[in-house]
């Protein structure tokens, strides 16, 4: 079957039709000199995948640059899922074939570091049944300027409506804009009016100025120095609608550091579609809250300086989304009526002869009832190890030595508690090396499954010169005895295993016949659930989705359910786990959405741990 777009944008030809949404999402992994990708025959692969515009040697455009391309799938494939876009060798994009076998439009986006540059471009196609392709890549790809009107906006839609205010969201598909312009109509579709311009990037607009009486019309375009992009979609709203807020910041807590410095924590579960934090404070006799700090979204606490003493502060944390905001509880805080001077001259030093790191600083005041010593190493973050009694200036520390972590960098800051129950501020950062005595354990070791249950390849990284060989170590299940296998590299091919069971795998270097720290153990997964679907069901009307599957990890404790809207790139886990099953009902959709689910068996309850790989990803939408 053949399928044309106009415009001469795509051409696919298909021998298969997509009959059914279900998308499967594949990790490619290429292991240059030791793992030809080609080396596992697959059957089901599509036929060819070829890019038919640009050519080598072409011109593209700081901005979006749309692509032909020609890609024919194996009559076994079961049709096309979805395309890859690398460019420069990284993958890029990732676009889906929609329910209705449309076609995506493949493209790929270009900055202005780019300009005056070549890059390279190449797609992989994926197809229901697993099976994959790649295009020739396209080379010396010549980058100038766009001199054409930015793209237009689409899929404008207003997801929250209160009597008071609509708030617009649409999709930015221009790269080259210098703004975007809303327009508004009255009562009805026809007598626009320009009500506001906004910057580039912009992706919402919150209309606060309309009466709940009223049906409003909307639409918008993109603009930048060369002219205007055709308009959005057009919609139609009224006002007097609610929303339930969700996603909210929570467990908001305050330290008092004397009297002009409160430290603030908070916590946050959800983190799809954060833009970022708002800090809003209400101080003495004021009555309203009005920001004072804007925070990314991966903050989680904020020290708010140059204060008043003894003063009352409230706080409270809004997170900002692409579609609302929402709102902690709040504090209050009560700044000291005096400061307390922190501890200094903080020094770190390592003793080899007893194998201890030395710590010694300053007290400057008599008002402190301990002081607390925190510590960061390579892996993590600052942790309190000791309270020492008040008085103290010194302190050993020999958990290097305790837990055998050879040529580590471990960083030390410390605080007093006053008499007067606050924190005093921070003393300096001082930090101490443990020298390297014998080879440390390889970093990034990872289980890349090639033949599901039989076949592995295992890779780590190390530094170059500072081993001479790896040992393999591998046990089946929990035994007590390990396999050995040599390598003289950063990988090993695992095969031969018995196909379904659980092995336990670690790897540790050798330099001049020393062995050094193993790796941690980890197991080679679980087989993976299959034949994962979507059933779209409605009680009264609310709308529900039913999972089905196929297990095949009887050794597995529980399944993992996954969910993401289509378009983001990570997916959440749903919910607690559940027991091993192969059916689950999803009753948290929401209609007018669209979702894709993947699921996962995990080993955890009875050791050793373990997870499989994921099943077939499958795509639902809901009207």
């Amino acid at each position: 079957m053949e399928f044309f777009i106009p415009a001469g944008i795509i051409i696919i030809k298909m021998k298969n039709t997509i009959k059914y949404c279900i998308i499967v999402a594949l990790s490619v992994v290429i292991f240059e000199g030791c793992l030809d990708t080609q080396s596992v025959a697959d059957e089901k692969s599509p036929l060819t995948m070829t890019i038919d515009s640009p050519k080598n040697g072409d011109s593209v455009v700081v901005g979006r640059n749309f692509m032909s391309y020609t890609a024919e799938d194996n009559p076994l494939g079961g049709g096309f899922s979805q395309f890859e876009v690398f460019l420069n060798g990284f993958s890029h994009k990732v676009f889906a074939v929609s329910v209705d076998s449309t076609s995506p439009k493949l493209y790929f986006d270009l900055d202005t570091s780019q300009l005056g540059k070549t890059v390279s471009i190449f797609v992989t196609a994926y197809n229901i049944n697993g099976g994959i392709k790649t295009s020739e890549p396209v080379t010396g790809l010549k980058v100038k300027e766009d001199t054409s009107p930015p793209n237009p906006p689409d899929s404008l839609i207003a997801p929250y409506i209160t009597p008071t205010s609509i708030l617009l969201v649409w999709v930015d598909n221009a790269t080259n804009e210098t703004g975007y312009e809303v327009y508004r109509s009255a009562g009805n579709n026809t007598n626009y009016s320009l009500i506001t311009t906004l910057p580039k990037n912009t992706i919402s607009y919150a209309d606060n100025n309309i009466t709940s009486t009223i049906t409003y019309y909307y639409k918008i375009r993109s603009i930048n120095k060369y002219g205007f992009s055709t308009w959005s979609n057009e919609v139609g709203i009224s006002s007097g609608g609610s929303t339930n807020p969700s996603d909210t910041p929570y467990d908001l807590a305050g330290e008092i550091l004397g009297s002009t410095q409160l430290n603030l924590t908070w916590k946050l579960n959800t983190v799809s579609s954060l833009n970022g934090f708002e800090i809003q404070r209400m101080s003495g006799i004021a009555t309203t809250f009005s920001p004072i700090k804007y925070l990314p979204a991966s903050a989680r606490s904020y020290l708010d300086q140059g204060l008043t003493a003894s003063v009352d502060y409230s706080y409270r944390v809004v997170a900002i989304y692409s579609t609302k905001k929402t709102y902690s509880s709040s504090i209050t805080l009560t700044t000291s009526y005096t400061d307390i001077p922190p501890p200094s001259n903080l020094t770190a030093s390592f003793n080899a002869t007893d194998s201890y790191i030395s710590l010694t600083w300053a007290n400057n005041t008599q008002q402190e009832n301990g002081t607390y010593i925190e510590r960061k190493d390579d892996f993590n973050d600052f942790k309190v190890i000791y309270i020492t009694p008040s008085g103290t200036t010194s302190y050993s520390d020999s958990v290097f030595s305790q837990l055998n972590q050879n040529g580590l960098t471990y960083q030390y800051r410390v605080r007093q508690y006053t008499t007067e129950n606050f924190f005093t501020s921070y003393s300096n950062t001082a930090t101490a090396f443990i020298p390297f005595s014998r080879p440390i354990a390889p970093k990034n070791f990872a289980i890349n499954e090639v033949i599901e249950g039989e076949r592995y390849f295992l890779t780590w990284s190390y530094q170059a010169g500072a081993y001479d060989y790896f040992m393999v170590y591998v046990r089946e299940g929990t035994g007590a005895t390990y396999q050995e296998f040599k390598s003289t590299g950063l990988n090993y091919n695992l095969q031969g295993l018995v196909y379904g069971k659980i092995y336990g795998v670690k790897v540790r270097a050798f330099k001049n016949d020393m062995g050094g720290d193993y790796t941690t153990e980890l197991m080679t997964p679980l087989l993976k659930p299959i034949n994962l679907t979507a059933t779209l069901s409605y009680f009264v009307t609310k709308p529900w989705v039913t999972l089905n599957w196929t297990n095949r990890a009887t050794n597995a404790d529980y399944i993992e359910i996954e969910r993401r809207n289509v378009g983001d790139v990570n997916f959440t886990r749903l919910q607690t786990p559940i027991p091993i099953t192969s059916i689950f009902l999803d009753s948290t959709v929401a209609i007018q959405s669209d979702y894709e689910y993947r699921i996962r068996a995990i080993r955890i309850n009875t050791p050793p741990l373990s997870n499989s790989g994921y099943s077939n990803v499958v795509r639902i939408i809901i009207p």
